[in-house]
């Protein structure tokens, strides 16, 4: 049941119905059981693989409380061995098998490979990282272990965040997931506003532009400039999808009295990879920090150790995203930026007046691009000469291309693309902020002005969207 759905629509119709009517207690069981039949929605056979994690991560959490010394470690061990274990064989066995099976046929050896058709339960990268969160929160000593099983369901279960996040920390979720059945609902209705610019950047603008980012998945038969036009597309669709689904999520929340964090302010007014990853889905880049950079030894012993760290967390962050070889590249190549960053840093003099801000972020919102058109297209061999193309403008003549557009009538409607994306990156620059705060500010308006922009959005909304809308693109991984 995608958000963008009229079963989704309806359901938060009935939802919303019966939340206002129930008080205490019954409002969280309530609140569950839509979250269980949401979940189910999708694949109800999957519910029971969430409800164990639900249970063992319940479990590991009060055994921690009571193990003392070298036992603790073996509890956690418990926890780590059963969600990574579950990512591992839906999320990997197949690509780990298939890689094998390929690097022995090319060193000679021919070894049948049997057939892996595993379903991947959907979100289970996001729920896998939250719960690991607490575990390891509680292992460490910074988090008293939940001890109210409806509360700790709620914290894994939570319906608006449970499919594609932003990843939720114990310390910030928990407590809130024990105030719907304790305290009364106080819901913070911008949560409207933001429900609405989500889905206007999914259904209007993500959408809108899909097409457009078609040539990435087969580069070989795409002119250059084509190409280009391509990776712009695509850079600007992940994002107003995937931060309007974090719009979408959090307006939901609000609604019933929840505030999630912040996941997306202006990634392309980064001007560096350190300050990109401030901005662009917050809370995963924050769990890879806090949960394997940290533990990897952080910046803590010499540039060389500093540099590997790096490097592993976005490699492991870019097998986070999908079971392929082009996403491990992906995270290679924000990881190699990222230690260029680090390397030059106060030895190579940067402008730094306010005009060159814009410089920079333009630069590096090109090298994010060269970095997405990796993350879209499906193969190593279809990557490669996507960068041959992009950077050496290798292939067919620009000539026949414009012609052909032109026959097609679609040269208008690709530059006023190409306009909206230099607008909306300058935007990004010149007003760097969250859709948070652009939410906040609309539901300061004057209830009339308020009443016909929310009204607007959601008329465009409707009068704009595609027959066979695309899912959120998130919701593979």
């Amino acid at each position: 049941m995608s958000f963008t759905t009229s079963s989704f629509f309806a359901f938060c119709i009935l939802f919303f119905s019966g939340y206002a009517l129930l008080r205490g207690r019954a409002r969280g069981v309530f609140l569950l059981l839509a979250s269980c039949y949401f979940y189910g929605s999708w694949d109800v056979r999957f519910l029971a693989l969430l409800l164990a994690s639900v249970l063992v991560d319940f479990s590991v959490g009060l055994a921690l409380a009571r193990a003392q010394g070298p036992r603790r470690r073996l509890v956690l061990a418990i926890s780590l061995a059963f969600n990574l274990g579950v990512l591992g064989f839906f999320k990997y066995a197949g690509f780990f098998v298939e890689s094998a099976a390929e690097l022995l046929a090319r060193l000679g050896w021919s070894v049948p490979t049997p057939a892996l058709d595993i379903v991947l339960p959907v979100g289970i990268s996001f729920y896998t990282f939250q719960t690991l969160a607490y575990t390891v929160d509680v292992y460490r000593g910074r988090l008293e272990p939940c001890r109210d099983l409806l509360d700790f369901a709620l914290y894994v279960m939570f319906f608006p965040q449970l499919v594609a996040g932003p990843i939720e920390r114990p310390e910030r979720l928990l407590p809130q997931m024990a105030a719907v059945s304790r305290q009364p609902w106080r819901p913070n209705w911008s949560g409207i506003a933001l429900i609405a610019i989500g889905l206007f950047k999914k259904i209007v603008l993500a959408d809108g532009v899909h097409a457009y980012a078609n040539p990435l998945s087969s580069p070989g038969s795409a002119y250059p400039a084509a190409l280009w036009f391509a990776t712009y597309a695509f850079a600007f669709q992940i994002y107003w999808d995937f931060s309007g689904y974090s719009d979408i999520a959090i307006g939901l929340a609000r609604l019933l009295g929840v505030e999630l964090m912040t996941n997306f302010r202006a990634p392309y007014a980064a001007t560096g990879p350190s300050d990109f990853w401030r901005r662009w889905h917050i809370s995963l880049s924050e769990w890879l920090r806090d949960y394997l950079y940290v533990p990897l030894g952080g910046n803590r012993d010499g540039a060389w150790r500093t540099y590997r760290n790096l490097f592993l967390t976005m490699l492991i962050g870019g097998l986070w995203h999908g079971a392929a070889w082009h996403f491990v590249l992906w995270g290679a190549f924000h990881g190699l930026l990222l230690i260029v960053a680090r390397a030059v840093s106060g030895r190579i003099p940067l402008p730094s007046p306010r005009w060159a801000r814009p410089l920079r972020a333009l630069a590096f919102f090109h090298l994010t691009c060269l970095a997405w058109a990796l993350f879209r297209a499906p193969t190593l061999e279809a990557c490669a000469l996507a960068f041959r193309k992009l950077l050496l403008f290798d292939g067919l003549e620009l000539g026949p291309w414009l012609t052909h557009l032109a026959e097609l009538r679609e040269l208008r409607t690709i530059a006023a693309w190409f306009i909206a994306f230099v607008a909306a990156w300058l935007l990004q620059v010149l007003r760097p902020e969250s859709s948070k705060e652009l939410a906040e500010r609309l539901w300061r308006w004057p209830a009339l002005p308020r009443a016909l922009a929310l009204a607007s959005l959601a008329y465009l909304a409707m009068l704009l969207a595609p027959l066979d809308p695309p899912d959120f693109i998130y919701f593979r991984f």
